[in-house]
């Protein structure tokens, strides 16, 4: 890996299960493919509680939700920090039957996306996100596999 620009924060869990190098290359994939310049990303892994603080503080919605990105973008570089509900991550692995590492690295990739500038606002926006999230999930997991 040439550079460190994510920076993972577990917080108080233990999810040691996402390979940062390999979500190092996606994030450098998903900039590229968006005509963008990466940036330092920062990710927080926190609770619904906190989540749900951060969402009535800084966006006004009274909601418990899985993601929020916060974009520093600038019109060329990517870069923000997106927290992640790991308490969101295991109930809906559950109800998938997935494990809550990859419904977590979903979440991931799915904050790098907002930052490149798709939205999930309408059903369509809603489906193409989801084929998005698959296919640079498919590509983490080439180059989880490759190391």
């Amino acid at each position: 890996m040439k550079n460190k620009i994510i920076d993972w924060n577990n917080g108080n869990f233990s999810f040691q299960n996402v390979d940062i190098d390999a979500l190092n290359r996606v994030y450098e994939c998903i900039c590229a493919d968006f005509n963008f310049t990466p940036g330092r990303i920062s990710f927080q892994l926190t609770s619904d509680e906190e989540l749900w603080k951060i969402n009535v503080k800084h966006l006004d919605h009274n909601t418990y939700t899985d993601v929020i990105t916060f974009s520093y973008s600038t019109p060329q570089i990517v870069s923000g920090e997106i927290f992640i509900s790991v308490d969101r991550a295991v109930e809906n692995a559950t109800m998938l039957n997935i494990s809550p590492g990859d419904e977590i690295l979903r979440y991931a990739v799915h904050g790098i996306l907002h930052l490149c500038g798709l939205n999930d606002h309408s059903k369509v926006e809603r489906e193409a996100m989801r084929m998005q999230e698959d296919l640079y999930l498919k590509k983490y997991n080439v180059f989880h596999v490759e190391r």
